[in-house]
């Protein structure tokens, strides 16, 4: 499971960065290319902690290690 969702958060961040080199708004390229990072790193960490980071609610049991 995990390593599809790496593989797709990182197909993200690529199309994220491609949209930003072809769009003219400052603005909105600065937000593609944030958005490229944020996806990017969060396909790096969930490819090295795996699904130890996967999200919490609150009082659900925290997964062992």
């Amino acid at each position: 499971m995990s390593g599809e969702a790496v593989v797709r958060l990182k197909r993200r961040a690529r199309s994220f960065l491609e949209a930003a080199g072809l769009v003219d708004d400052p603005d909105l390229k600065a937000f593609f290319a944030e958005q490229a990072m944020q996806l990017h790193l969060k396909a790096v960490l969930l490819e090295l902690f795996g699904e130890r980071l996967g999200p919490t609610r609150p009082g659900a049991p925290r997964p062992s290690s």
